[in-house]
């Protein structure tokens, strides 16, 4: 007795399904591997991150400038000219349910077409829980720092504390290691 009787697959068949598994992975493997713990966010849809400040206190503005001036350090063009890829917007949000014990935040509020990166930022400082020029300059670099796609920092990989990544600090810089994380975003 033999088996069930298959036809060949046509000619074209094998070409197709070749490419069709090549897209595939292309589309499900990074396109390129940050070196970095750090980069699990959203990333921007491009380098450019045109500023738009809305109506901030000398604080919030100061810690806007500080956080474009972080991203200049990067590859990522950041700038107050122009319009529409970052909103930064300081108030008294308060301390009690999502704002409890939050000094800032960067949310995506539209993202691209296949959802993958971030058209428009929203960056709100809480002026409730800032207190201090260096806190609201590290809260600048660290709301920013999200906008270029990189998340926290820890003991575990920020074992120097010298980076603006890490929650609840000082630091008003990024490290070179964000900056590397962010490169090798853009």
């Amino acid at each position: 007795m033999t088996g069930p009787h298959r036809l060949p697959a046509p000619a074209w068949f094998a070409p197709v399904a070749w490419t069709a598994v090549l897209l595939l992975s292309l589309v499900l493997w990074p396109m390129s591997v940050a070196s970095a713990s750090n980069n699990d966010l959203i990333d921007p849809d491009n380098a450019d991150h045109h500023v738009d400040r809305n109506s901030l206190t000398s604080s919030g503005d100061s810690a806007a400038l500080r956080g474009i001036s972080e991203l200049n350090r990067t590859k990522m063009n950041a700038t107050v000219n122009g319009s529409g890829d970052v909103e930064v917007y300081d108030s008294s949000y308060g301390d009690s349910g999502s704002w409890h014990n939050v000094r800032g935040r960067a949310t995506c509020v539209n993202k691209t077409t296949l959802g993958l990166e971030c058209d428009v930022w929203e960056v709100k400082f809480n002026q409730t829980n800032i207190s201090g020029s260096s806190a609201w300059l590290h809260v600048g670099c660290h709301e920013f720092g999200h906008t270029a796609g990189i998340s926290h920092r820890s003991s575990d990989n920020d074992s120097n504390d010298n980076s603006c990544m890490r929650s609840g600090g000082t630091n008003a810089n990024l490290d070179e290691h964000d900056i590397d994380v962010i490169n090798d975003d853009v």
